[in-house]
């Protein structure tokens, strides 16, 4: 398409290529004003199916924008209590996770579900190679009990829990958690 309209400015000027695109612009304006005073829900709908790709795509480039700067200013992206907090939402936060290593981060548990992974789109962004993407729930059950569910599958390096390899436990204050090389510790106050 490009390379047409480029052939068209070379043969015919490029104030008859503008004509034609304004022409062309017109025509396509009155196409939709006609398709939408005939069947307006066609119209509707064949609209959503241009936008919510264009919307779904920018989400994205926006929730991978902010994971890259949340990694360069601390290597963990702030999870949904955190942001619930901020919004004055008032979540409860007796629970938090505390990464060990280099600096320690210690990091809010939200009320009901916090993903664990390398992946950017998880609540806790661990950058190791030997977590997998989406490694980890841990889950507040309907008892205030936190319970860490490993879903990396069958072949995944699962998580140790005090030592002890498991697939599902419920944690207690102090427990030590391993997923890959990454060291974790769960700390549980009354709120």
């Amino acid at each position: 398409m490009a390379q047409t309209l480029t052939y068209l400015a070379l043969d015919l000027g490029i104030e008859h290529v503008r004509a034609v695109v304004v022409q062309s612009a017109i025509e396509f304006a009155r196409l939709l004003a006609d398709g939408w005073s005939r069947a307006p829900a066609l119209m509707a709908g064949l609209a959503a199916i241009v936008v919510v790709p264009v919307l779904a795509i920018a989400g994205l480039a926006i929730n991978r924008w902010f994971a890259r700067r949340s990694r360069a200013a601390g290597g963990l992206r702030p999870i949904r209590t955190e942001l619930a907090a901020a919004a004055g939402l008032g979540w409860p936060c007796d629970a938090w996770l505390v990464v060990d290593g280099g600096e320690p981060m210690r990091r809010a548990v939200p009320r009901e579900l916090l993903s664990i992974g390398r992946d950017d789109d998880n609540d806790l962004m661990l950058d190791d190679a030997t977590v997998h993407r989406h490694h980890a729930l841990l889950v507040r059950n309907s008892e205030a009990q936190f319970v860490l569910r490993d879903v990396s599958g069958k072949g995944g390096n699962g998580m140790k829990v005090n030592g002890h390899r498991v697939e599902q436990t419920m944690l207690a204050d102090g427990d030590r958690i391993e997923i890959g090389r990454v060291v974790l510790k769960f700390e549980a106050h009354p709120a």
